[in-house]
C-alpha cells in the first residue's frame, strides 16, 4: 500500500488503530518499540496524518485536547450520520481535515507522517529514481559531430559517460535534486 502514491491515511488519534491495521496486514507484526513502529508503519502504510494531532497547531482548537465531535462542530457545525459509526466516524475525519486545511492554510507536507501521542514522525518509504547529470568538471574526451569524420579509425565521436581524468569527488555521489 506504500508503494501506492496516491493513497492518504487520515486518522483522528489513530495510534491503536493504525497498530491495529499493521497487525492485520502484516500478520505476525508486534513492534518492540515507537520508532519501530514508526518503521513499519511508513513501510506499509505510506502517508499518514492524525487530525488531532494537527490541531495541536491551530488557534482556537484547544491544543488538539477535543474530541472528534467537538471539533467537527469548532470546524462544520452538525456531523451526518450516528457517532462511532465506522463510515459515518471516517465520513467525518476525511471532512474535518479538509477543513482544517482549508481553514487554517495548513500545509499537509508539515503534519505528514505525525500521530497524536508519539514524538517519533512515521517517514513513508521512498523509491528514489537517481539522475546523474554531466558533473561540473566533465570534460569529453571526444568532441561531439553530428556528421562522418574522415580518418575518424573507429573512435566513437559521441561525448562517453566517462573520462579519464582523476576527480575529487566520487561522481556516483552526485545526484540532481528537483
Amino acid at each position: 500500500m506504500a508503494n501506492h502514491g496516491v493513497i492518504k491515511w487520515v486518522t483522528f488519534h489513530g495510534l491503536y488503530d493504525l497498530g491495529y491495521l499493521l497487525r492485520i496486514l502484516t500478520q505476525t507484526y508486534k513492534p518492540g518499540s515507537v520508532v519501530e513502529f514508526a518503521k513499519k508503519a511508513g513501510e506499509v502504510l505510506g502517508s499518514i496524518y492524525d487530525v488531532k494531532f494537527m490541531a495541536k497547531y491551530c488557534n482556537g482548537l484547544m491544543d488538539g485536547l477535543l474530541g472528534l465531535k467537538k471539533l467537527s462542530k469548532i470546524l462544520m457545525g452538525e456531523r451526518v450520520g450516528a457517532a462511532h459509526q465506522a463510515g459515518s466516524d471516517s465520513l467525518l475525519t476525511a471532512r474535518v481535515f479538509s477543513k482544517m486545511v482549508k481553514v487554517y492554510g495548513l500545509a499537509r507536507q508539515a503534519f505528514e507522517g505525525f500521530l497524536f501521542g508519539i514524538g517519533t514522525k512515521i517517514e513513508k518509504k521512498v523509491h528514489v529514481l537517481v539522475v546523474f547529470d554531466s558533473p561540473s568538471y566533465y570534460h569529453p574526451c571526444f568532441k561531439s559531430h553530428n556528421y562522418a569524420v574522415p580518418m575518424g579509425h573507429g573512435a566513437s565521436q559521441a561525448n562517453p559517460w566517462y573520462h579519464h581524468q582523476s576527480v575529487r569527488e566520487d561522481p556516483w555521489l552526485l545526484l540532481r535534486q528537483e
